[in-house]
């Protein structure tokens, strides 16, 4: 009987995180605001069974800077892959012919993290995520990922707290 109400429950989560992600799909632009304080979600942890596209977040004072994009996936099935590149536009409607940064194929829980200079890319204003699920062999079901996205500037981590000065008192 136990089984059977930890069951139901794990079904009513996954509706739930089915939902989440569905409703995740259909926004455009999201207002967060990339800062520099630690990382900043680009596809918060959402639960995928289909291709898509994630929001859309706002540079501000991230242009020309070298940035960490960290995948995180939390769960994956068996025989199954996820594809996920990130898009920049200038305007938040034109995302180009070309992701600005892709992840090779994934086929396994863990923390996967690419360097995207912007320096080389003057222009964007505007970042999202785009993936792609695909399962092989036989399956009775789609392929599903628990994953997120998440951006920090390169660096950030290293610097001291009270800023270079703090350091070379605690030192001198």
């Amino acid at each position: 009987m136990a089984s059977i109400k930890r069951f139901a429950r794990l079904q009513d989560n996954r509706r739930t995180l089915m939902t989440t992600a569905n409703e995740l799909r259909q926004q455009t632009v999201v207002t967060t605001r990339l800062t520099v304080e630690g990382p900043q979600p680009l596809v918060p942890e959402c639960v995928v069974q289909a291709d898509g596209t994630g929001p859309s977040i706002v540079l501000e004072g991230q242009q020309g800077k070298l940035l960490v994009v960290t995948l995180g996936i939390n769960s994956v099935g068996q025989r199954e892959s996820l594809e996920l590149s990130i898009w920049g536009s200038s305007n938040g409607t034109d995302w180009g012919l070309r992701p600005l940064v892709s992840f090779s194929k994934k086929f396994y829980c863990g923390f996967y993290s690419v360097l995207l200079n912007l320096a080389k890319h003057p222009d964007v204003h505007y970042l999202r995520a785009s993936w792609n699920v695909s399962s092989w062999g036989k399956r009775n079901s789609d392929p599903m990922f628990d994953f997120c996205v998440f951006l920090q500037e390169s660096g950030v981590r290293l610097r001291p707290a009270g800023g270079a000065e703090s350091l070379l008192a605690t030192h001198a």
